[in-house]
């Protein structure tokens, strides 16, 4: 039977907590240290996953015991050798293909590398993200019976492919687009990417609050917690899209009752599946990444998939019919189909 593999990684001490119990007996002050030597492992079997057609796979899931901080602090390196493992581990086991979570991102430019040393193929999931993340902005304004062509587009950092293909393809529905980041260099590129793709009116803007203030649809893709962005400047009744690492906004958003805060990334299964673990998300979600591995091992497309830093929009096309194929549905619960 096909197979694939999943690495997962916790986002916080507390999820960790849930599928390593015997972290509980050791303080947290501690783990950093500890959790360097240990190396990725598989954590849970997921024996039979069912596509609406009655096709069949199996999978399992890995965890690599790293926190976010721990991949946004620690050598580029060490990043990249826990992944060559776990995919050595992953190939071990039998799998056809290794979806990342979104792990790659820091060491983008080698993840080719991992998978040619490994020869095993790696998927991030970023083209079914992007594509989540343009069905959820369209659908939910049009839940809300607003027109996108006369929305502004505010995307707030923008070194994130998730973030660079969602606007490349929201880019023909929007009447103008505002980006910005920390790192101004790369801002002049995307603005050069996205005009060669089309005519929109694109703007580069160094005031993230005034992005903020100006954009009817935004999309966040950058930590908001050393900016002076407050909840305060995001426009009346618009609507943001947190794709950010650290995903931290939804705990700040309850004075804001105008404006519709979408968590992105998210994939109803058309059949009920254990899983084995408890990942947080709501019965038979899951996440783009793992079920962007999901849908390439039922199409046997065993390739690299969505790596590196490459602006391919056929991808979201082709990632999306595949996922129609399946029965694969973008969820979002503020706007669910039908």
């Amino acid at each position: 039977m096909k197979t694939f593999a999943f690495l997962f990684y916790p986002l916080n001490f507390k999820q960790l907590r849930k599928f390593w119990p015997w972290i509980n007996f050791i303080p947290p002050f501690i783990y950093p240290y500890l959790s360097k030597n240990i190396l990725p492992f598989k954590i849970s079997k997921i024996k039979k996953v069912r596509s609406s057609q009655g096709d069949e796979i199996q999978g399992f899931i890995m965890a690599c015991p790293l926190l976010p901080q721990d991949l946004l602090t620690l050598k580029k390196k060490f990043v990249l050798d826990k992944i060559i493992t776990a995919g050595r581990i992953a190939k071990h086991y039998g799998a056809d293909i290794l979806g990342l979570a979104g792990c790659d991102f820091i060491i983008k430019d080698k993840i080719y590398n991992a998978s040619k040393a490994v020869k095993l193929p790696f998927t991030n999931g970023n083209a079914l993200t992007a594509w989540s993340v343009f069905e959820a902005i369209y659908r939910v304004s049009k839940s809300k019976k607003m027109e996108l062509k006369n929305f502004n587009l505010g995307v707030i950092g923008i070194d994130n492919l998730v973030a660079l293909l969602s606007l490349g393809k929201l880019a023909d529905y929007v009447q103008r687009i505002i980006i910005t980041d920390k790192n101004q260099q790369n801002l002049e590129n995307v603005k050069d990417k996205i005009c060669n793709l089309n005519q929109t009116q694109i703007l580069i803007e160094e005031d993230i609050t005034k992005v903020a203030r100006e954009s009817d649809v935004l999309i966040i893709a950058d930590d908001l917690a050393d900016t002076k962005v407050s909840i305060e400047d995001f426009k009346p009744n618009s609507i943001i899209c947190d794709i950010s690492l650290s995903k931290t906004l939804r705990q700040r958003m309850h004075p804001r009752l105008d404006v519709t805060l979408i968590n992105p990334g998210l994939i109803k299964l058309p059949y009920p599946v254990d899983f084995g673990i408890d990942d947080g998300f709501p019965k038979d979600i899951i996440s783009a990444s793992l079920a962007e591995a999901m849908l390439l091992t039922f199409q046997g497309r065993f390739v690299n998939y969505s790596l590196g830093d490459s602006m391919n929009l056929d991808k979201l096309e082709e990632i999306a019919d595949i996922a129609a194929r399946y029965g694969f549905e973008v969820w979002v619960p503020q706007a669910p189909v039908g």
